[in-house]
C-alpha cells in the first residue's frame, strides 16, 4: 500500500469512469506508469445515476505499465455536484473490489475477498480469510484484515496476523506494522520497509533455533530486536525459561529474560539435563 499501490487505485478510477474520457485518467497521474492503460471487463460497465456508482462486472481487470489490479467485481461511489466544471474524478469518495481482489505492482502484491478504498481518508481495508502484503522483503499477512493508512504509514493487520522477514516471524491476534522509507533503514530507494510492529495478544516471535511467547511485544526490523512482556516464555534446545518481560536479538540469538520491565521479580526455568538454553541470560 505504497505509492504504487495508491496508483493500482488511480487504475481503477480510470476503469470504472472509462465513459468519461481520457481526462479522468490524466487527473491522476497515475504514479507515473508509462505505456497504454488496458482495461477489459466480461460483463461490461454500468452507470448507475441513481445511486451514484460505476459498476464494472466481471473479471474486471485494469493494467497499465507494471501496475494491474484484478476482481470480480469493481464499484465507484461518486458524490453529485451542481458545479459542472468539476470532473467526476474529482468526485469520486469511495471505491470497492469485491471478490478475488489482486492488486500488483512491481514491488508489492496484494491479495483477499473485499478491498475497500476510502478516498477522503486516505486508507485501504482489504478483508478475507487470506488477506496478504507481499513486498521484496517482507510477507504480512490476516485472516481477518488488513488495513492500511497512507498518511501515516501504518498498516494494521487482524486475525492470527504474521509478518515474515527473510527467517525471522512475528504473530499475534493484531500486529500494527510502521513503515519508513527504504532510506532510513540505509538501503536505497524510496521504497517502503517496516521499521517495527507492535504486537497484541498471543505474541510468538521465533527463528528456525528460538521460539519466545509473551501478552505483548515490540519487533525492532532494523535492529532485528524484539521485546516481550507478559507471561513471557522462551524456548529454546528443548529448555523453557519464563518471566515477565524479554528482550530477543534474533540476528545473535541472545534472549535477555526478567521478572518485570523494570527488572524486579522472579524468572523461572525448566531445563532438561544434558541440554543448556543457549543464548538465553
Amino acid at each position: 500500500m505504497t505509492g504504487p499501490l495508491r496508483t493500482a487505485w488511480g487504475l481503477l478510477i480510470s476503469l470504472l469512469l472509462l465513459t468519461a474520457g481520457d481526462a479522468v485518467a490524466q487527473s491522476f497521474g497515475l504514479g507515473g506508469q508509462s505505456g497504454p492503460l488496458e482495461i477489459t471487463a466480461d460483463q461490461g460497465i454500468e452507470w448507475n445515476r441513481d445511486q451514484k456508482q460505476y459498476i464494472a462486472r466481471g473479471n474486471a481487470r485494469a493494467a497499465q505499465g507494471s501496475t494491474e489490479v484484478r476482481a470480480d467485481e469493481l464499484i465507484a461511489y461518486y458524490q453529485a455536484s451542481d458545479d459542472k466544471s468539476v470532473q467526476v474524478a474529482s468526485q469520486i469518495y469511495r471505491i470497492e473490489a469485491r471478490g478475488n481482489v489482486r492488486i500488483t505492482t512491481d514491488r508489492e502484491q496484494v491479495k483477499g475477498d473485499r478491498a475497500v478504498y476510502d478516498l477522503k481518508k486516505d486508507s485501504i481495508i482489504i478483508t478475507g480469510s487470506d488477506v496478504s502484503l507481499k513486498t521484496e522483503s517482507e510477507l504480512i499477512t490476516a485472516t481477518e484484515s488488513l488495513e492500511y493508512d497512507e498518511a501515516n504509514k501504518v498498516a494494521v493487520a487482524r486475525g492470527d496476523a504474521t509478518v515474515v522477514r527473510g527467517d525471522q516471524r512475528v504473530a499475534a491476534d493484531l500486529l500494527r506494522a510502521f513503515l519508513v522509507e527504504a532510506s532510513e533503514h540505509g538501503k536505497e530507494g524510496k521504497d517502503l520497509v517496516i521499521d517495527r510492529v507492535e504486537a497484541e495478544g498471543d505474541v510468538r516471535v521465533s527463528t528456525p533455533k528460538d521460539f519466545a511467547r509473551g501478552d505483548s511485544g515490540v519487533y525492532y526490523a532494523r535492529n532485528e530486536l524484539a521485546t516481550l512482556e507478559g507471561n513471557v516464555r522462551i524456548t529454546s534446545d528443548g529448555n523453557q525459561l519464563n518471566g515477565g518481560f524479554a528482550e530477543v536479538n534474533l540476528a545473535t540469538g541472545v534472549s535477555k529474560l526478567k521478572g518485570s520491565a523494570s527488572g524486579s521479580g522472579q524468572v523461572r526455568g525448566l531445563l532438561i539435563p544434558g541440554s543448556a538454553p543457549s543464548g538465553t541470560q
